[in-house]
């Protein structure tokens, strides 16, 4: 995928999005307007930067719309947004 593209997705994209349709769900007990936390069982991920970027407070992880709990695939980015490669 060229750099535009994958620009454009990371534009388009909140990281909520992706982790909503990964089965996670909102912490609103947890959650502030710049931290909103997303749970699915014992697994936390908090979305930070007004969606755009995201970490595990329990690891070391964190990165933005394509490595919000799909390291390697940017499909479900895409089919979000239903763009074609």
């Amino acid at each position: 995928m060229e750099k535009q593209k994958l620009e454009e997705l990371r534009d388009r994209v909140p990281c909520a999005a992706v982790l909503e349709q990964a089965g996670f769900s909102i912490d609103v007990k947890e959650s502030t307007r710049k931290a909103v936390k997303y749970r699915r069982s014992a697994e936390i991920v908090i979305v930070i930067h007004e969606g755009r970027g995201w970490f595990d407070p329990l690891s070391d992880a964190k990165g933005d719309v394509f490595g919000c709990w799909f390291p390697r695939e940017t499909e479900p980015v895409r089919r979000i947004i239903s763009i074609e490669n």
